[in-house]
């Protein structure tokens, strides 16, 4: 209230009301500040085993973004129509084969007297499929992003700024991606149900890799689901 002189009548009442509105703004920014970054409590030891349970294998998603944004388009493969639907029939079929590959390997190892040779053949069996997913996945990309650009020409869409300039030219490049969405850890005091640390990890994670990240948390006294 420096601008303020002491002969204005209506200073001394200013005052009490500036400071008040510096409180709510400072109590605004204190809220915005929670709501942002999550405001939870400090906890050294849980953080600490969160950190080395998940060394190396957490998924971020800005560097995703920047992957996707470098990766290499192929172009799609020189078959006809016939061709192009049963080989990403093929890929979905593969992707159903892996689910069910999970959902046994899941079952082994939660069983009391895990079966080892089955449970070395499931595990065989998911390197397989993954690989075989690995080496389609390009080329069903491929394929279905161009039928989308297609479906998207067919009605004349071809960038956001089609209202102002009439182009006959898709743009930007239509990015299309098929893959495994990552794995969540869920922490939770072992006292009541109640979600204090969620974290992103990658989505080619083995059971074991789980299951270890699960003990790490535990150890500290909290229950953990990835």
């Amino acid at each position: 209230m420096r601008a303020c002189r002491p002969t204005w009548p209506h200073c001394e009442a200013a005052a009490p009301l500036m400071r008040r509105w510096w409180r709510l703004a400072l109590a605004l920014a204190l809220l915005v500040c929670g709501a942002l970054v999550g405001c939870r409590h400090a906890e050294p030891a849980l953080d600490a085993a969160i950190r080395r349970g998940t060394r190396g294998l957490r998924f971020s998603i800005a560097r995703w973004e920047l992957q996707q944004l470098l990766r290499p388009r192929p172009a799609p493969p020189a078959l006809d129509q016939a061709g192009r639907v049963a080989l990403v029939r093929s890929y979905t079929e593969l992707v159903r084969e892996l689910k069910l590959n999970e959902a046994q390997l899941l079952q082994q190892v939660a069983a009391p007297r895990p079966n080892q040779a089955r449970l070395a053949a499931l595990q065989a069996e998911r390197h397989d499929l993954e690989q075989s997913l690995a080496w389609l996945r390009p080329q069903v990309q491929a394929i279905v992003a161009e039928q989308v650009r297609a479906a998207y020409r067919a009605e004349r869409i071809y960038s956001p700024v089609d209202r102002y300039v009439r182009l006959p030219v898709s743009f930007p490049p239509l990015a299309f991606t098929l893959e495994p969405l990552p794995h969540v850890l869920v922490v939770s005091p072992r006292d009541r149900i109640d979600s204090i640390r969620e974290v992103l990890l990658a989505p080619e994670l083995t059971i074991e890799q789980m299951q270890a990240i699960e003990a790490a948390v535990e150890a500290a006294g909290y229950s953990a689901l990835v």
